[in-house]
Order: C-alpha cells, then structure tokens, then sequence
C-alpha cells in the first residue's frame, strides 16, 4: 500500500498541486513529530510533577504540575490544562494501565471531568470512573 501511496497518490498530488504540495507535505510532516515529541515531554514532566530544570520550566510554566502517573488523575488539574494536552494525559495514563486507547476512549475519558461523579467509562481491560474529584481505574477482574 505504502509503495502504491507512493507512486499514484503522491503523483497525482504533484499533477493537480505542484510539485511543492509534496515538499510542503514532508516539511509539515517533519513538524508534526517535532511537535509530538515536544508535547509528549511535556506530559512527562507534568506527570512528574513540574520537573526541575529552568528550560524545562520556561516552556510549561503556564499548565499547572499534575499527578505521579501511577496516582488518580486529579479533575482539576486536568481541567487546567489545554484539550490537546489533557488528551495526552489522559492517553499517557491510560498506556501505563495496558490501555491501548482510541481517540474514542480518550475523549470519553476526558467527558468525564465535566461530569458528574460517579460516572464511569467502559475500556478494553477495565473502567475509569470519577471519584471525589479524581478520575480513578478499575482493572477487570
């Protein structure tokens, strides 16, 4: 499939575009993993707690420290944080767990913070349901 994308799709792009919409797609590409690693550092040091370092610091100052990612995740420091950082938290979280969630699962995690306690979502290998501000996993049995 890769090879046919590759041959028919991308010339196609270049007869209809230009040859620049394939160089434009590549830059764009090379950007999106620079941001995706960016962002995926970030949760970390969220679920770390703030982190240490300066450089650290100075480019996350304005979200808020959350939980050790083996703890609940606490609803309103998720609430703090952008929807596409919240996002990755939750799906961070959900990893850790043995969770390997859809964009589906992770927005129905994230619905769970504006909802009301004692909600609960259904997932492959367990559930998470909101507890006294927290959203809290329950392994299957």
């Amino acid at each position: 499939m890769r090879s046919r994308v590759r041959t028919e799709l991308m010339g196609q792009l270049a007869h209809v575009l230009g040859e620049g919409a394939i160089v434009n797609l590549a830059r764009s590409a090379e950007l999106l993993a620079s941001d995706d690693e960016a962002l995926n550092n970030v949760v970390t040091w969220w679920f770390a707690g703030g982190g240490t370092s300066h450089e650290q610091q100075s480019h996350v100052e304005q979200f808020p420290p959350g939980a050790s990612i083996e703890a609940n995740l606490p609803v309103s420091k998720l609430h703090a944080l952008p929807d596409g950082l919240a996002g990755r938290v939750v799906k961070a979280w959900l990893e850790h767990r043995d969770v390997h969630p859809l964009r589906v699962h992770v927005q129905a995690v994230l619905g769970l913070v504006d909802g009301p306690g004692g909600a609960r979502v259904d997932l492959p290998g367990g559930a998470v349901r909101k507890e006294h501000g927290e959203l809290v996993w329950l392994a299957s049995s």
